[in-house]
């Protein structure tokens, strides 16, 4: 990678004192520089796995159970914030659908 270039999306590992992985995905888009939208690590009484993301408005959320590998981990929740982008994209169509139909319905 080109100094100076940022990637898109990365998750960063970091170890705990326990000696677990946590990962932060960093995400940025367009003109935004990229920045920390999710925590996933694993809770401090069992081995399962817990999200915190402005994102997907999580705060210490379960997300699986300690047998899901780090790597089934992060997939999963790059499919719920996908997921979450793709309902905000409906969302928004929604609203600028009945927009578009407010216009006709208006009489003169």
């Amino acid at each position: 990678m080109k100094k100076g270039i940022e990637k898109m999306k990365e998750w960063k590992k970091q170890k705990e004192y326990d000696g677990t992985n946590s990962y932060t995905l960093i995400f940025g888009h367009h003109l935004n520089k990229p920045k920390n939208i999710l925590c996933l690590f694993r809770g401090e009484m069992t081995d399962d796995w817990y999200t915190t993301s402005s994102v997907l408005r999580t705060n210490w959320t379960w997300l699986a159970s300690g047998t899901t590998t780090d790597d089934e981990a992060k997939l999963l929740v790059e499919e719920m914030i996908q997921e979450h982008y793709e309902d905000e994209i409906r969302y928004y169509q929604e609203i600028l659908d009945e927009f578009k139909r407010g216009d006709k319905n208006e009489t003169d």
